[in-house]
């Protein structure tokens, strides 16, 4: 769960900055896709910081580069020159964040020396002094590298540095979640893989429906996944066995016990019951808990 505090957005926790940054939380949450995210980061540091223009890029550490993630206001020449930056001198100010872990500016990137890889770049776009922030991981690692780029020439404020710091800490929950969705995706579809290739039945429960039914088991009850899934699974059990199988079911998902291993009797299309012998372990699917089910019959 992320927690929204008074100090994450603004003076004002009923600013119209504090209502963005909480619909920024909820896209992450949903899964929005990270570029997206990040788009919105961008557009809500630059109303904050009028007429300054923000950049966000992703470190590549393998690499050692920064990738331009984010920059829809940029024009299109300066976004080619700073799309992909080595970490150190080489990269700028930008590359010495990444490096150093620590923020730079400077107030006059024409005779600033740690500015000097990209100042002509800078300069051929009208911008005169840059903010650039960096964007710490879990384990202290610079994950992303937030800037601050102003036309005008002028030491960097309090109010400014407070602002990419909270920026820095969005992108980093954006990130986060990015990282944890990708998980989650990759884990469902793993799951969704072996247990459709098993020769032999298998289903993964999440509350009382089914969200997945592999074709072994379709094959063997002789109705198809949709149908089982509009039915609450204990309905697919003769009575007799009900009461067990929903309590080892929901059990599991609970966490009350680690593992099931139970015989129940499934009703099939034929009018008939056949007996399943059925290991239940926990899962997490669609980040829920849920059961998985593998059957020998």
């Amino acid at each position: 769960m992320i927690h929204v505090t008074h100090d994450d957005w603004g003076d004002d926790p009923s600013a119209s900055g504090m209502g963005e940054m909480i619909r920024l939380l909820e896209s992450m949450l949903n899964g929005m896709e990270l570029d997206l995210v990040l788009d919105g980061i961008v557009s809500l540091a630059e109303r904050q910081a009028k007429g300054a223009r923000c950049l966000i890029s992703l470190a590549d550490t393998p690499a050692r580069r920064l990738r331009l993630s984010s920059s829809p206001h940029v024009p299109l020449e300066l976004i080619l020159e700073l799309e992909d930056l080595p970490f150190g001198e080489e990269g700028g100010g930008f590359g010495l964040v990444a490096e150093r872990g620590q923020v730079v500016a400077a107030s006059d990137v024409e005779h600033d020396h740690s500015w000097r890889a990209v100042s002509d770049t800078l300069l051929a776009a009208g911008i005169h002094s840059v903010l650039a922030y960096p964007v710490l991981g879990q384990g202290k690692e610079v994950v992303a590298v937030v800037s601050l780029l102003f036309k005008d020439k002028h030491v960097s404020r309090s109010n400014e540095q407070i602002l990419l710091r909270r920026v820095a800490r969005l992108v980093h929950l954006a990130i986060r979640s990015d990282h944890k969705f990708r998980h989650l995706q990759e884990s469902e579809q793993l799951y969704r893989t072996v247990v459709e290739s098993l020769a032999v039945p298998a289903f993964i429960l999440r509350g009382d429906r089914f969200c997945y039914v592999n074709p072994a088991m379709e094959t063997l009850v002789g109705y198809t996944a949709t149908e089982m899934q509009d039915h609450v699974a204990w309905e697919w059990i003769e009575s007799a066995d009900r009461q067990q199988a929903r309590a080892d079911l929901i059990g599991v998902q609970r966490g009350e016990v680690n593992q099931v291993h139970h015989a129940y009797r499934f009703h099939t299309k034929q009018g008939e019951d056949v007996s399943v012998d059925l290991q239940i372990r926990p899962v997490r699917f669609h980040n829920a808990p849920a059961a998985l089910a593998i059957g020998t019959v």
